[in-house]
């Protein structure tokens, strides 16, 4: 009876133990379940001569008549980037006046299972029409989209679980009180963390960097200064994040809660295992501002694109204020004991 009377009592246990999951299942019930299916874009290379346009713009035609299929026409530069940003997952060529090439990765399940359904929708009779082509080049492959994410979502992790769990878990054993009878600054004890956070992340994101280039072939072709400043920036972001969502839980069932309320709406829209721009455009508009979406475009940018400083600097700087305005909000409604 003393055990159940520690939970009805605490409403915060009540609601982040019972009351959130249902939640978190009915709105992404909702959002996955009843929403109409979304639009799959496909790159479509048109040729240069007269008669190679006439016939691109049959082809298009075709295409647009498979249901959730976007067709964009688009060069080879053009349709290269968007690869390597997620934003399509085949690129479609005409071969030679004899139906069509698709080109896609073929580790991808999700642009598998799109060139099954074009090449079914051309060439129900299975007369070829449509040749498949596997693209390995580095930086266009999923290997190369799903390695940043991971990356991200590894800081974002990281930084939410071991400050955020720890700083709970000191409330609980009343170690805090003791924090605030020594001479260290409050400020001073909390940025201890981020910059531990660093150095923990630095060699995480170095043991992934390292496992994929050496078993996927996975290659940076941005400059070291760019990353280096961006994972910084993350780490501020989640810190700062970390320290505000830890300010006032005094359980543990508060606590994973609260982190599990950060983490698990991000992990899905942010585009870790799969591109967000496939969600209509009002909800992309939306979660392309999420921190850790920007982290991990700007990090797939590096790896895939070549990104440099310069580059970087703007989504480091929303990534810095992001948790420069969470730290110092979590610092002034902290609860040390």
């Amino acid at each position: 009876m003393m055990q159940l009377r520690v939970v009805y009592r605490e409403p915060g246990i009540l609601f982040w133990g019972f009351a959130f999951p249902l939640l978190i299942a009915f709105i992404l019930g909702i959002a996955f379940e009843n929403r109409p299916s979304m639009k799959r874009t496909v790159a479509f290379i048109s040729g240069n001569s007269p008669e190679q346009t006439k016939s691109s713009a049959a082809w298009i035609e075709k295409l647009r008549k498979v249901p959730e299929v976007e067709i964009r026409q688009m060069s080879e530069q053009e349709a290269g980037i968007a690869l390597k940003k997620g934003i399509i997952q085949i690129i479609v060529r005409e071969n030679s006046g004899k139906g069509l090439r698709f080109a896609y990765d073929p580790a991808s399940q999700e642009a598998e299972n799109l060139y099954l359904k074009l090449e079914k929708s051309l060439d129900p009779g299975r007369t070829q029409l449509a040749r498949q082509e596997k693209i390995t080049t580095s930086g266009s492959r999923y290997i190369d989209y799903l390695a940043p994410g991971l990356m991200a979502m590894s800081i974002m992790n990281s930084c939410l679980w071991g400050i955020a769990w720890y700083l709970v878990d000191l409330r609980i054993k009343k170690l805090l009180r003791v924090m605030v009878a020594t001479p260290m600054r409050k400020s001073e004890f909390l940025l201890s963390f981020f910059i531990t956070r660093i150095l923990l992340t630095s060699i995480e994101a170095l043991l992934l960097f390292s496992f994929a280039r050496w078993y996927f072939g996975v290659v940076m072709t941005g400059s070291f200064a760019a990353l280096a400043l961006i994972m910084a920036a993350g780490n501020a972001a989640f810190s700062g994040i970390a320290v505000c969502a830890a300010s006032r839980a005094a359980s543990s069932q508060v606590g994973s809660g609260l982190i599990n309320a950060v983490t698990m709406p991000m992990m899905i829209l942010s585009g870790v295992f799969f591109s967000y721009h496939n969600f209509p455009d009002w909800a992309a508009g939306i979660v392309q501002y999420l921190p850790l979406t920007i982290l991990a475009d700007t990090l797939r940018a590096i790896f895939n694109e070549g990104a440099v400083l310069s580059t970087v600097l703007m989504p480091a700087g929303i990534l810095t204020a992001t948790g420069a305005v969470f730290f110092l909000a979590g610092l002034k409604i902290y609860k040390w004991y």
